[in-house]
């Protein structure tokens, strides 16, 4: 699928699904919220950037804690983005902004943040490599990048999880590997500096499609990813990569 139409395809699914009760009770997680707290690194009265902002989870509470700091909130559900900007207005927040973007090229000046932090995003982002290139450009010398996202097992061969993701029309495009991530950071000038792991799961519609991928998967992949299957649902279980990157070019 050509990358415009992997954003459009994402764009029209999170305008859906963001504001949602559902989905803030998939993401919403306060144990994993304070741990990429605290892996962040904060000065007073410089910018940070939420890419892939969503709902605002992130960066709302990164406002709150730092009222001293500004926070862009950047995603491409331009819907959400007005009601993020609402949701702004109505708790009186002054130090953060919220702006839409074509999913691409990051729309601002060169050495604009001090850092960034991306969580469940990165893998709806349809050319990796663009997208680090332009994370490069906008940090600060010796700004940081944080990377919060699900991840593919090495032995997962087949690509099991990202065929299983692609059977929603959401824009996924790759889970990556931990190895193959670092790899794709250190050649645009950065460098891992620090890291945790935690998971995330969540639920499918149960459908043909589903469990055709299921019979044409070894069980020790399945079991892997904690695959369950309902009556109505399937749910997988995923290891998240939380990592800190420098950037040190």
């Amino acid at each position: 699928m050509k990358k415009h139409n992997l954003v459009e395809q994402a764009r029209l699914s999170f305008d859906r699904e963001l504001h949602t009760d559902t989905y803030r009770r998939l993401h919403s997680d306060a144990v994993h919220l304070e741990a990429l707290m605290n892996l962040l690194e904060i000065h007073p009265n410089k910018r940070y950037l939420d890419l892939g902002t969503g709902n605002g989870y992130l960066a709302f509470e990164m406002c709150r804690r730092f009222p001293d700091i500004l926070v862009t909130g950047l995603d491409i559900a331009s819907h959400s983005i007005r009601r993020n900007r609402e949701l702004r207005q109505e708790q009186g927040i002054k130090n953060l902004e919220f702006v839409s973007y074509d999913g691409l090229v990051l729309p601002f000046q060169e050495c604009w943040f001090a850092g960034v932090i991306s969580r469940y995003a990165f893998h709806h982002f349809p050319n990796a490599v663009l997208s680090v290139q332009e994370l490069y450009r906008i940090t600060d010398p010796k700004g940081f990048v944080i990377i919060s996202d699900a991840m593919t097992y090495d032995d997962d061969t087949s690509g099991f999880i990202d065929q299983f993701q692609q059977l929603k029309a959401d824009g996924h495009v790759h889970f990556f590997r931990e190895p193959e991530l670092d790899a794709l950071f250190h050649a645009q000038g950065f460098a891992r500096e620090s890291q945790f792991f935690s998971s995330i799961s969540f639920p499918r519609d149960l459908s043909e499609s589903y469990l055709r991928l299921l019979d044409e998967t070894p069980a020790a992949i399945l079991e892997r990813y904690g695959i369950e299957i309902g009556e109505k649902t399937i749910h997988v279980t995923v290891t998240v990569m939380n990592v800190l990157y420098r950037k040190v070019l």
